[in-house]
């Protein structure tokens, strides 16, 4: 078959960090909203800490969004991609 690029490399961590950031929202959400211990941490690991775990992954996602919608305003690829 025929390879051609479809996502350009900064595109490909754009989609990896905002899935990322995604997902450590929800585990640490979850972990807050019902008192679970949140995977891959200790269970004696306080709320406080999946507290600052959860806002930190949410300023990132904003950080990310952010960048992303500005990539997609200001750059003609992105442009292009926001139109198909």
């Amino acid at each position: 078959g025929v390879n051609y690029l479809r996502f350009t490399l900064n595109e490909r961590v754009q989609h990896w960090w905002l899935v990322a950031c995604f997902g450590t929202l929800v585990a640490s959400g979850f972990a807050l909203r019902f008192g679970w211990s949140v995977p891959g941490l200790p269970p004696s690991t306080g709320a406080l800490v999946r507290a600052w775990m959860h806002r930190t992954a949410a300023l990132a996602m904003l950080l990310g969004g952010v960048y992303h919608i500005g990539y997609l305003a200001l750059t003609a690829r992105g442009r292009a991609l926001a139109r198909a």
